[in-house]
């Protein structure tokens, strides 16, 4: 059996080719062991540039079963991507990925979707190929679900198949390079403990689960002396989600002498000047900090757990460590005062750090605003997903700014000023991630 994977073109972002598709060589890492498999990374590809690449020699006609991996925001783009290839194939289309969820198979296009997986499914990908290429399914039933059976031990994974696609760049803040090369993208544990409001992550997995420290170390291990890449991002929601395996990953990466640079992703507690240190010595060169805002009332509002102090008192940590530092923030979000930007502002001015990476806020499909949008004072009035963008930034520029939410009782055009004011006031101040 032959099986296409394809991770969907990504125009929305400017630096769409950094990182690889991480969750589709994890895939193809166990499907190659019993089929033909070839994964087509479109990230850096507008649609019809995808779609001629399959085309080319008849490509997409060679096989059986075609894979689509998404987001919960690419939904309706992989519904075009399918209908564009059924044209020239008749092999079952199945969509899988975080996007797919209770809550999302319904924005699916039921003509041209002929199964969905939900859920992690590496321990039983293999069955579910099985059964779509070898039963008679009823075309009236559309989409076919699939429930994936998450692995329960995440060690016993084979490695992802860095091989089949290209691999990344420019992982690090400004772009900034710390060894020849390319890089790539790993993880350390799946799930996150938080349970922020904005997130989706609780509809796909209720728990974190962590793979064992040198077993992981052995991976980074490997891919520097097969691939002679030495520059990772660790893709954790919440790599110091335990600080003590953190530690323990960082102590054998001292002890084996490998000579790597890596970035993270953390909440901002239980971030200390100890903890940059530990992660220092072991060659980390940049913090990713969830940060969201320096308003109280709106970190409330998305459940954080956090302060806008908390905020501050990272940041600061990591810089005193030497560490680049990106803080993920969002603005035009629920709980949002006219105070809101001139707190960010101030609190950036205090703090500054190396860039920051501000997002529109979307009810992400799956997430509890989205969900309960009332409860979090909030309307809800268009959920096309099409608009649903939440970069600031694209290929093309700058994205238009989504303005489909409705905060409390305050005025839609005022919300956007300050949304508008602060974009800016980010790209006078060299702080914009256009990445």
């Amino acid at each position: 059996m032959r099986i296409a994977l394809i991770s969907l073109p990504k125009p929305y972002l400017t630096t769409p080719e950094s990182q690889p598709p991480l969750g589709v060589l994890y895939l193809a890492g166990i499907l190659t062991q019993s089929y033909d498999v070839k994964v087509f990374n479109f990230a850096s590809k507008l649609t019809w540039e995808a779609l001629a690449d399959l085309q080319a020699e008849n490509m997409i006609e060679k096989f059986d079963i075609i894979g689509i991996s998404i987001t919960s925001l690419e939904i309706t783009q992989a519904n075009r991507f399918a209908h564009a290839v059924k044209e020239f194939s008749k092999a079952p289309i199945v969509v899988g990925g975080p996007g797919v969820l209770n809550t999302t198979i319904k924005f699916m296009d039921k003509v041209v979707i002929d199964h969905c997986v939900i859920g992690e499914c590496e321990s039983n990908i293999i069955q579910i190929m099985d059964d779509i290429d070898g039963e008679e399914w009823d075309s009236s039933i559309t989409p076919h679900i699939h429930r994936g059976i998450p692995p329960l031990r995440l060690s016993s994974l084979p490695f992802p198949r860095r091989d089949l696609a290209p691999n990344g760049k420019a992982i690090f803040a400004n772009g900034e390079n710390f060894h020849e090369g390319a890089s790539t993208v790993i993880v350390s544990s799946r799930g996150c403990p938080c349970r922020c409001s904005f997130c989706s992550s609780p509809g796909v997995s209720n728990k974190i689960r962590f793979r064992e420290s040198h077993e992981f170390v052995n991976e980074i291990e490997h891919v520097v002396k097969t691939l002679g890449i030495r520059q990772f991002r660790f893709s954790d929601d919440m790599f110091l989600a335990d600080v003590g395996r953190a530690e323990d990953i960082c102590n054998i990466i001292v002890e084996r002498k490998l000579d790597i640079s890596w970035r993270i992703s953390t909440r901002v507690r239980p971030f200390n000047r100890k903890i940059a240190d530990m992660l220092v010595r072991a060659g980390c060169k940049e913090v990713s900090f969830g940060i969201e805002s320096f308003d109280d009332n709106v970190l409330q509002m998305l459940q954080k757990g956090t302060t806008a102090k908390d905020n501050e008192s990272a940041i600061c940590a990591a810089k005193e460590s030497g560490l680049l530092t990106r803080a993920l923030m969002m603005i035009k979000t629920p709980g949002q005062t006219k105070h809101t930007v001139d707190l960010n502002i101030e609190a950036l001015m205090r703090c500054r750090p190396t860039l920051v990476a501000c997002t529109v806020f979307v009810p992400l499909p799956g997430s509890a605003i989205y969900d309960h949008p009332e409860k979090f004072s909030v309307n809800i009035t268009d959920l096309t997903i099409d608009k649903m963008n939440f970069y600031f930034f694209g290929s093309s520029g700058e994205n238009a700014v989504w303005d489909g939410l409705e905060i409390g009782f305050r005025d839609k055009g005022e919300v956007m000023k300050e949304t508008i004011r602060f974009r800016e006031w980010l790209k006078s101040n060299n702080l914009a991630n256009r990445g």
